[in-house]
């Protein structure tokens, strides 16, 4: 596309040259010349600016997409959420950069125009200014990349403690401390307003160096025509030629500077998605626990989580298999021992759990990720009646009321299958489900082995476990 636009807008600059030329020898010809320059300024412009626009929006699209995986993953330390919703948003000038890039490729071509047009003089006129402000446009894009992670910095900063303020406003108010957090508040809003007043002054000097030696080229190389012209040393259409293949030169150079910081921005926001998929991808692992103690009075437990485990935590009722599991996902705070999270999706299937108001879909799909038949094709490899179910625009009232305790759990399984979970944490379910849903349920999980399934049961578990765990009252 960007070559594309750069070779349509020098064939204008060669149709305008040749219309203002007839227009002064007084020839009826400039008439197709001039519409034809038109036309071919215009696709040049407007029809592949469209293109450009549209496709950036695909792929902006399609980075929002990918950005729930990312957040549901825990990512969500300082700025990083901010991050990534950026990113997500400059992926979609990806298309436009590469084009301006591309654009830029062909300036040497337009440097040999004005040359054999203008002669030596004027290509040596632009060149010197093109190799003039290659340096100034460095300093400046590193200047306005400084002054813009500086800005980025603060802002996180105040959105950060702005928050904590907000949630210990009550604390606050009752210590006597609300006036020093407003001070504090307010110390980092100007220091984010003087960031971001930084970060405006150095895109506005790149703007300025850009606009100055592109007025100044174009106004030499047109100085050097007319003598040339008054000299009689060339032709009109040569001048013309040799100035508008300067102002094209100088345009290509103008666009690449005023989209060079977005290449930089765009460029990181492509290695953040595809290093964060690829950690993803590689660092993808389990919960594991290490003297795991979560009532009082248990014995320290290891627990080291694989690929394809099956593991059962049998007790009896009251005896802490519950609080181990809470423990393990994170839920509660151990008494005793570590436990690291993983990155892993997890499914945790509890007939405590609780529904909101909404669809089936809403609640099958929260993020609104996946298409109908994903959503009918989870709800029946755990045995959820296509009657009753079979329409995802049907209503469950308040804490998923209209459901069985034993619909309730298959629902819950039918949402980790949706959310691709590694990971399913069955809580005591067992007896909940008639022998023809434990059979659907045991199908499943046996046609799929490489999932992790960690089962609490008093007796009668669903599954076959590879390890035990005994939890004694």
């Amino acid at each position: 596309m960007g070559t594309l636009s750069a070779l349509l807008s020098g064939l204008s600059a060669l149709l305008l040259a040749e219309a203002v030329s007839a227009v002064a020898a007084g020839s009826s010809k400039f008439l197709p010349y001039a519409v034809g320059a038109g036309l071919a300024k215009y696709c040049a412009t407007v029809v592949l600016s469209r293109i450009l626009l549209r496709v950036g929006n695909l792929e902006r699209n399609r980075s929002r997409e990918r950005l729930f995986p990312l957040l549901s993953e825990g990512l969500r330390s300082r700025g990083q959420v901010g991050d990534l919703l950026t990113s997500a948003d400059q992926s979609g000038l990806v298309a436009t950069v590469q084009s301006s890039y591309a654009s830029l490729r062909l300036a040497p071509l337009s440097l040999l125009v004005v040359f054999l047009a203008g002669g030596w003089l004027s290509a040596g006129i632009a060149a010197t200014l093109i190799a003039v402000s290659i340096p100034l446009y460095i300093r400046a894009g590193q200047n306005a990349e400084k002054f813009g992670d500086e800005y980025e910095t603060a802002l996180a900063d105040l959105e950060l403690r702005e928050l904590q303020v907000l949630e210990a406003g009550q604390e606050l108010r009752g210590l006597g401390a609300g006036s020093f957090a407003c001070d504090e508040v307010a110390a980092l809003s100007e220091r984010e307003h003087s960031s971001a007043m930084k970060a405006l002054r150095a895109a506005l000097h790149s703007s300025l160096i850009t606009e100055f030696l592109s007025g100044v080229g174009i106004g030499l190389v047109a100085m050097v025509a007319g003598f040339a012209l008054l000299g009689m040393r060339t032709t009109l259409l040569r001048g013309l030629i040799a100035v508008l293949f300067t102002n094209e030169l100088f345009a290509s150079v103008q666009r690449f500077g005023s989209e060079f910081h977005q290449s930089q921005e765009s460029e990181q926001a492509l290695k953040t998605f595809s290093t964060k998929r690829e950690s993803l991808k590689s660092e993808v692992s389990l919960p594991r626990a290490i003297g795991l103690v979560a009532s009082k009075g248990k014995t320290p437990v290891d627990l080291n989580l694989r690929t394809g485990s099956r593991l059962l935590i049998t007790g009896p009722s009251g005896s802490g298999k519950s609080s181990l599991l809470e423990a393990l996902l994170g839920l509660r705070n151990p008494l005793e021992g570590t436990v690291e999270s993983g990155s892993s999706a997890i499914a945790y299937v509890t007939p405590r759990e609780r529904l909101y108001s909404g669809t089936l879909r809403e609640n099958l799909d929260p993020s609104g990720q996946h298409g109908d038949l994903t959503l009918s094709e989870a709800l029946a490899s755990v045995g959820l009646p296509a009657g009753r179910f079979g329409s995802l625009d049907a209503r469950l009232g308040p804490n998923g009321e209209g459901l069985s305790s034993g619909e309730l759990v298959r629902f819950l399984l039918a949402r980790g299958i949706v959310a691709q979970a590694s990971l399913f944490v069955l809580d005591d379910i067992s007896g909940l489900l008639d022998p023809a849903s434990r059979k659907t349920v045991e199908k499943y999980f046996n046609s799929n082995p490489h999932l992790c399934v960690v089962e609490a049961a008093i007796d009668s578990p669903l599954l076959s476990a590879t390890s035990t765990i005994k939890v004694t009252p």
